[in-house]
């Protein structure tokens, strides 16, 4: 194989791994009853403009079927700084 060959089979490898990494994170938090993955269980208040629409509150549960979750109030810091 010449070089050319082998950067863009490296190329094409780091595409695929990209898409193969989007799909596991999708799968994962898609079923966390089987992935123990967090998820956000609540929402709460009004949605706010200046970030992109955001809940003010969020719940989140660190994996399935426990007993307790966390909550998250939005804190605007700056013009463009977002931060729970």
């Amino acid at each position: 194989m010449t070089y050319e060959e082998l950067e863009a089979k490296v190329e094409l490898l780091t595409k695929k791994l990209a898409l193969y990494d989007k799909l596991d994170y999708k799968l994962r938090t898609q079923h966390p009853e089987r992935s123990g993955m967090f998820f956000i269980c609540g929402i709460g208040g009004k949605n706010v403009p200046e970030a992109n629409e955001l809940p003010e509150y969020l719940s989140i549960c660190p994996a399935y079927g426990v007993s307790h979750s966390f909550s998250y109030k939005l804190q605007l810091q700056t013009k463009n700084a977002i931060t729970w």
